[in-house]
């Protein structure tokens, strides 16, 4: 049961990064709100992923945490550059 919900985390995570990396790819700004979304989900994949490990979950929360609010952040400096031209 743990390989198999293993499997099933990864192929889910590896779909979420590939997306993710393909978006950052063909978007003309990092700082979008269809990125901080990917970015979200794939925080809840690693955390689900680790969740045998209870410290590594917490470690790997707390640090995607920090970085989806400097993307969320990112994202409103974005909308105020583009009001402000």
């Amino acid at each position: 049961v743990e390989f198999t919900y293993a499997v099933v985390i990864g192929f889910l995570l590896f779909d979420r990064l590939y997306r993710l990396l393909n978006l950052l790819q063909e978007s003309d700004s990092p700082f979008n709100g269809e990125l901080v979304k990917h970015i979200r989900i794939t925080i809840i994949l690693l955390v689900a992923g680790n969740i045998s490990r209870p410290l590594y979950a917490v470690f790997i929360f707390l640090v995607g945490y920090c970085l989806l609010k400097v993307f969320e952040y990112g994202v409103f400096l974005q909308y105020e550059s583009d009001e402000t031209v």
